[in-house]
């Protein structure tokens, strides 16, 4: 089927099949050391500690979240919208305005975390050893934001090996690489160190290759409206706040309702899960400025094809993991050790979810390069609402299971509704399935 589908292939397909080739080269790469990390992680410091450590690294994503104030997406599609058109002096505009309001928010952010770092531990979590962590934690703050923006900044350009190494392999890997030093003598405090390093260190990582993509920028002046810029920041903002509450509830809510090992196992299964999705992360890498590209330049049609074509390809080679991950859940969650057992019915649960996101195909960045941010918006206040309401409840009531229930079910819920979406907007349908216009 893939053979025959390739064979038909449009220039524009070839080249987001090429570039996701890349793409899913190196986040299998970063796939692979996210996942080594969180089974070394667990076998060291068992489920317990483990969870601290993962719960500091969800509070820390939080705070990116707030540090990065919406501007992946809008850098993302700005940049990759002029610099198709050769409009550098644009590109240096967004990029200055960027970063500098991402080091303000973020750096004020770090500043109240580590002010904050006992009141949360003690109030909120009620666990005392959460508060050294996290104030460690904070000093990765900055790094994190702007590595990150940096990777979308990237991918703007097609750098996509670049952008990925930077967004995925390079904190993932090298805290790995650190770990095992700093880990054995001070536990959960020195893992977080090792972070904390690997995060400045590919932060300036993406500094250099940033540089090095756009020698043009130097001779530019730069301009761009700080108006605009905010524009499709702010709704993208609260649309990266929601991502955070899809993913993550359920571990803040194990956090505060249920115990530290909980969490790790929580956790260890989430990561596990979100492998089934990595040929999707892979295609939206360079799916993401293809879209903008094409819309810009009007080609609806061109548009469409790219779009289906890639969720076919895309659901087909993500399925043999599906099924791996429902038919062996315990055994797979057996890697991290003997407490994660309890876990492989968590496993099978959020794959399910995770493989409807995969059905729906890049979807949310179709959207959002569209220029339909708000629906984007919208549509994720739904989910992340329901996703609230079901992790209070089931949490309560099933503990584990129910936060697996209430993440999976969200997840579907969000999919399905932007694919609605797009159909209804653009008269884009990105599932592998035959519809009409109304």
């Amino acid at each position: 089927m893939i053979p025959k589908m390739l064979g038909k292939l449009d220039h524009h397909m070839v080249e987001l099949v090429q570039g996701a080739s890349a793409a899913f080269a190196m986040k299998l790469l970063a796939a692979a050391a996210q996942f080594l990390l969180s089974v070394y992680v667990a076998r060291v410091l068992g489920a317990e500690k483990t969870g601290i450590f993962f719960l500091v690294l969800t509070i820390l994503l939080v705070g990116s979240i707030i540090g990065r104030a919406g501007l992946d997406n809008a850098l993302l599609r700005f940049t990759a919208a002029a610099s198709s058109l050769g409009r550098w002096d644009e590109v240096r505009g967004v990029y200055g305005k960027g970063m500098g309001i991402a080091l303000t928010v973020s750096a004020v952010t770090a500043a109240l975390l580590y002010a904050g770092a006992s009141s949360l531990s003690l109030h909120l979590f009620h666990k005392p050893d959460l508060a050294g962590p996290l104030r460690i934690a904070s000093l990765a703050l900055v790094p994190m934001v702007l590595a990150l923006l940096h990777a979308e900044l990237l991918k703007a350009l097609k750098r996509i090996v670049a952008a990925v190494f930077v967004q995925g392999i390079g904190i993932q890997a090298l805290t790995l690489a650190i770990f095992w030093v700093f880990a054995r003598r001070w536990e959960v405090e020195g893992a977080v160190w090792a972070y904390v390093a690997a995060a400045w260190a590919t932060f300036l990582g993406g500094l250099w290759l940033w540089r090095r993509a756009t020698p043009r920028l130097s001779s530019c002046r730069g301009s761009f409206p700080t108006r605009e810029l905010l524009a499709s920041s702010v709704p993208l903002f609260f649309v990266a706040s929601m991502t955070f509450v899809m993913g993550w509830a359920g571990t803040l809510f194990l956090g505060i309702w249920g115990s530290s090992a909980d969490v790790g196992i929580f956790t260890a299964a989430v990561r596990t899960a979100l492998l089934i999705s990595l040929v999707l992360v892979a295609v939206n890498a360079i799916a993401a400025p293809k879209f903008a590209e094409l819309y810009r330049q009007g080609d609806m049609a061109a548009l469409s094809s790219v779009a289906r074509t890639a969720t076919v390809l895309v659901s087909v080679l993500a399925a043999p993991l599906f099924i791996f991950f429902v038919a062996f859940s315990t055994p797979v969650m057996s890697l991290f050790g003997q407490e994660f057992v309890r876990g492989g019915t968590v496993l099978a649960i959020l794959a399910t979810g995770q493989y409807v996101n995969v059905l729906t195909g890049s979807v949310g960045y179709l959207l959002m390069m569209t220029g339909n941010e708000r629906l984007v918006r919208d549509n994720m206040a739904v989910a992340a609402t329901l996703n609230l309401v079901l992790n209070v409840v089931l949490i309560r009531a099933y503990g584990l299971i129910g936060a697996a229930i209430a993440t999976a079910v969200a997840i579907a819920v969000l999919n399905l509704g932007a694919m609605y979406l797009a159909y209804r907007k653009l008269g884009i349908m990105t599932a592998p399935i035959r519809a009409r216009k109304a």
